[in-house]
């Protein structure tokens, strides 16, 4: 994928939106090509929900911003639904839709992998150099942090859109407009996707005496 010549930068803020498949302490593994290794990005995908009034202005901001980078890289009359685009309605995931081969009827049915993106907007973000994590103090944190972000939580998301030009032999060449991710904020804990919250190691234990009964330390000299 190539890059299409350089469009100024617009930072956007996703406010509380729900991480999904979340890879942020390290890249995600990419599979081999033609033998050659390639190289992870980090990334997630950011959930904002419509009805929310400060994420449906994100969503705006996000097409308004797709709309200027677009006419700036490939022109003022570029056919944007010819476009990838990195983000879009959540519907078009969290349903299946197929025809029914008797009837011809279209039908939709509930993808259970993608249930969360109902009634949702999506947006996928990646980066190939780590992104900045933060706690809800605006602190630097890894991932030992009970505040690093992981897929189910509500976070603070930065992002600038950018567009890119793909041409391959055989299929053509495609446009697009994604997404870099910048920064992560932790917001708030959320059923985790795929199994628990994050647990905090602080709060999930006690420290403990000696065992009943247990023999003295022959090397203790105190």
């Amino acid at each position: 994928m190539a890059k299409s010549p350089k469009v100024e930068k617009v930072v956007v803020k996703l406010p509380g939106g729900r991480l999904s498949y979340a890879y942020l302490e390290s890249p995600k593994p990419k599979p081999a090509k033609s033998g050659k290794e390639t190289a992870g990005r980090y990334e997630t995908v950011v959930l904002l929900d419509p009805s929310n009034v400060e994420q449906k202005a994100a969503i705006d901001a996000i097409k308004a911003d797709a709309v200027r980078v677009a006419k700036a890289a490939f022109g003022a009359n570029v056919d944007l639904k010819s476009l990838v685009l990195a983000f879009g309605n959540g519907d078009k995931k969290a349903f299946d839709t197929i025809v029914d081969d008797d009837t011809g009827q279209v039908l939709r049915t509930e993808n259970p992998t993608y249930a969360a993106y109902k009634g949702m907007y999506y947006v996928n973000t990646s980066t190939p150099d780590k992104p900045l994590i933060a706690n809800r103090r605006g602190e630097l944190v890894d991932k030992t942090n009970a505040q690093f972000p992981y897929s189910g939580c509500y976070a603070n998301v930065k992002v600038t859109l950018y567009p890119w030009t793909f041409t391959e032999e055989g299929v053509g060449t495609r446009r697009g407009i994604s997404v870099d991710l910048r920064s992560v904020q932790f917001v708030a804990d959320g059923e985790a996707f795929g199994g628990r919250a994050a647990i905090n190691p602080e709060e999930e234990f006690e420290a403990l005496g000696d065992a009943p009964g247990s023999a003295p330390d022959p090397f203790d000299l105190d």
